[in-house]
Order: structure tokens, then C-alpha cells, then sequence
């Protein structure tokens, strides 16, 4: 069935392999991320000259660590909340939107939210991911819990 011109069809939800193409393209970033995050730590405590240190900071303290995760959800929560799109997001044409159609991007605790269920989705063998092929709108656990879904953006 065809729709006027005047009128568009609603997005069509992603596909699970498009979001995993954009999560491998993330999984770069995030590697970048990472390596520059312990660059700077390592430099800091270089400069303030402690005795008797291996540098390597984010394995012997829990502080750096939780340091290092905020930086990686940090992007994501940035990228979510200011377009929707994270750079492997928008090499897929895909982008993440609330249900709720008055409203443009996810708002914090969405974001907050959706790296957390999503996390745990694949901590339990993608099982949150592998939701979404049974789902008939084609959304992940991770969508569901925080009110989101993934649709593909037309060219």
C-alpha cells in the first residue's frame, strides 16, 4: 500500500545484525577511549612521582576502574542523549528514540538505564538481544526496559 507523499511511514525497528555492525564500529571507539583514558592516568601518576609503582593503575584499583567505566558510558549516554547516535550508529543508519514520539532524544536515566540493561543483556549470552527476533516489533530486552527503540533512518 502505497502512502501520499505528504505523509512518511513510520521507521521500521533495526535489525539485530545492523546493531551489532554498529556495536563492532563502537567497540573501536571504545578501544580508543580506553587507551587514552590510561594514558592520562598513567601520566598523572607519573607526575606526581609515586615510588614503587608498576603503571598500571587500572588493574590494582578499584577507583581507576570505576573511572574507566564512566568514560565508556559517558559516550554512550553523550551520544544518545544529544543525537540518538552513536558514531558505529550512524555508520548503519540506525538511531535510538524514545516510545514516546513528542520527545526527540532519550533523556539521561534512559540512557543511564539502557547501557545498564544492556550490559546485562549481554552478560547473559545476548539473550536481551536475542529477545528482539521474537519480539513482533523486532525490540531487545534492553529497548523494552527503558521505553527506546532502535529504528533504521532512511537514507
Amino acid at each position: 500500500m502505497l502512502t501520499p507523499a505528504n505523509q512518511s511511514s513510520p521507521p521500521r525497528s533495526a535489525p539485530l545484525w545492523r546493531r551489532f555492525a554498529a556495536l563492532g564500529y563502537d567497540s573501536l571507539i571504545l578501544m580508543a577511549l580506553s587507551m587514552g583514558y590510561g594514558a592520562l592516568i598513567t601520566s598523572v601518576k607519573v607526575a606526581l612521582g609515586t615510588p614503587g609503582q608498576d603503571y598500571q593503575p587500572m588493574l590494582h584499583s578499584p577507583f581507576y576502574f570505576l573511572g574507566w567505566l564512566v568514560v565508556l558510558v559517558g559516550f554512550f549516554i553523550y551520544s544518545w542523549c544529544r543525537s540518538g547516535q552513536t558514531i558505529g550508529m550512524r555508520a548503519w543508519r540506525i538511531q535510538v528514540v524514545p516510545q514516546d514520539p513528542t520527545h526527540k532524544a532519550l533523556n539521561i536515566q534512559q540512557a543511564l538505564a539502557r547501557c545498564l540493561f544492556g550490559s546485562i543483556s549481554m552478560l547473559a549470552l545476548g539473550a536481551g538481544y536475542w529477545y528482539g527476533w521474537f519480539n513482533r516489533e523486532g525490540n531487545t530486552w534492553h529497548d523494552a526496559m527503558t521505553h527506546s527503540r532502535v529504528v533504521v533512518i532512511p537514507k
